[in-house]
């Protein structure tokens, strides 16, 4: 019945030994349940081809997610046809889809598309040299996008100094990331931007985000490891100044002193206060 939809004999056979191979694949009972979902993919084949394609036509026409949802016509595809999928290929289409998603943060009539267009054009281009991978290109975009989107709403231009003061004193980590579009700004549009770090102004805004998710840790506690985990590395920041990873943390031996927490790790020594739980004492 589904062979009859298709416009061209070559399709309809083709078709026909797709369902002969996924009857053998799965049984003929599921085959006869299933089959009927996957018409839609080669009557697309059809309408776009008139027969079989590449790999990278099929890439470029379904995108990687949707060939994903086709993964036994896919199969079926290499096996009998000798379609065989590129990784490679593969990871630079899901790359250029995640560029685009970022390209698409803005307006395109907005000063921030426009330079963040203007940027992209000049990491692709290094990118057609093979001076940089696609990966690298999102990655080097994905900071600028963070800057344009630190700027006020109202505004209709590019960063201004304090809109990159704001934003690395926000994101202190993110200096070496950001270092190519500033570059990119200056270069581009003649901004006198300079990549600065207050020291001081870094610890007090940390510090007062630790503040915060202290205070809504107190307001709602939680039980369970995971909460007191988080609780430590919070807590081990604030009061003694000492970041750990997840990892370090969870390695960390616990016990109880007093009215808090005596939490030891590498050796060295360290006091938690403590509160009540709806389950007991944290």
């Amino acid at each position: 019945m589904d062979q009859a939809v298709f416009a061209t004999s070559t399709m309809q056979d083709t078709f026909g030994e797709f369902g002969y191979w996924l009857e053998a694949k799965v049984g003929p009972h599921k085959a006869a349940l299933t089959i009927h979902r996957y018409l839609s993919f080669f009557l697309q084949i059809e309408t776009e081809w008139k027969h079989i394609p590449t790999y990278i036509e099929l890439l470029e026409h379904f995108t990687a997610e949707g060939l994903r949802r086709v993964r036994l016509p896919m199969q079926w595809l290499r096996e009998a046809r000798g379609v065989e999928p590129d990784p490679n290929v593969r990871n630079n289409d899901s790359e250029r889809r995640r560029i685009q998603v970022l390209i698409d943060t803005f307006p395109k009539s907005s000063w921030a598309a426009q330079a963040l267009n203007s940027y992209l054009n000049e990491l692709m281009a290094r990118h057609s040299t093979g001076r940089t991978s696609l990966r690298s290109v999102r990655l080097a975009l994905r900071p600028a996008v963070s800057l344009l989107l630190a700027m006020d709403t109202r505004e209709h231009s590019l960063p201004s100094q304090s809109v990159l003061d704001r934003y690395l004193l926000e994101a202190p980590g993110q200096k070496a990331a950001i270092t190519g579009f500033i570059r990119f700004l200056q270069a581009a549009y003649g901004l006198n931007l300079v990549i600065r770090i207050d020291a001081k102004k870094t610890r007090e805004a940390r510090r007062h985000k630790l503040e915060q998710e202290i205070i809504q840790m107190a307001r709602h506690p939680e039980e369970g490891d995971e909460f007191l985990r988080r609780w430590i590395s919070v807590g081990l920041e604030y009061f003694h100044r000492v970041k750990m990873s997840k990892r370090t943390v969870q390695s960390a031996t616990i016990a109880e002193d007093n009215d808090g927490l005596r939490v030891t790790v590498n050796g060295n020594s360290y006091f938690l206060p403590q509160w009540d739980t709806p389950a007991g004492r944290l």
